[in-house]
């Protein structure tokens, strides 16, 4: 778990990877930066569809944002912007 928090703390995307020879057991946990993955890499640049939405919705609390783009800088999907800001 300490891992885990460090390495969102770095705004890195955690993704579980999976496959059907290790019979549908966990392959591999990764922490990924936008810079150096290559599954991100792949759906931005070839929308390739390595990952699997996890269901979660990113909500604003218009009272707590001071719109300074932090966050868009962070997304490494580029699906957030501060259009309309």
């Amino acid at each position: 778990m300490e891992l885990l928090r460090a390495e969102h703390k770095r705004g890195h995307v955690h993704s579980a990877w999976f496959r059907d020879i290790c019979l549908n057991r966990l392959y591999v946990l990764c922490n990924c930066c936008k810079c150096c993955c290559g599954g991100i890499e792949s759906m931005l640049k070839y929308k390739e569809r390595f990952m699997a939405s996890s269901g979660y919705v990113a909500q604003v609390d218009e009272k707590l944002c001071t719109p300074c783009g932090v966050c868009v800088e962070a997304c490494p999907f580029g699906a957030l912007s501060l259009d309309g800001v």
